[in-house]
């Protein structure tokens, strides 16, 4: 069975560009006829499709710990003022000391 340019670009997922660069470099094999333009054969899609993760550059190892996936964080239920009252009656505490009273 044959394919179009488009039909295998679709199968792969990549552009019509890389197509015409697997043909090129014997990588799929197809033919070019003046009335149809590109033909590819299916088995060679189909085998390209299973093996094309082979070789090339390493994919970067995942991140383990992405924003969607970190636990849920505790809130805080104390208010604000709560959480600063030790320190505000000290800068009171000085003040007063500063003053003299």
């Amino acid at each position: 069975m044959w394919l179009s340019l488009e039909e295998a670009s679709k199968e792969l997922k990549v552009e019509k560009r890389r197509i015409r660069e697997l043909l090129k470099n014997e990588k799929l094999e197809g033919h070019f006829t003046g009335a149809v333009g590109w033909i590819i054969d299916k088995e060679s899609v189909d085998s390209y499709k299973i093996n094309k993760n082979i070789g090339g550059r390493p994919k970067k190892p995942k991140r383990p710990y992405h924003r969607k996936h970190q636990p849920e964080q505790t809130i805080d239920t104390t208010s604000p003022s709560d959480s600063h009252q030790p320190r505000l009656q000290e800068k009171e505490e000085t003040k007063e000391k500063e003053r003299g009273i």
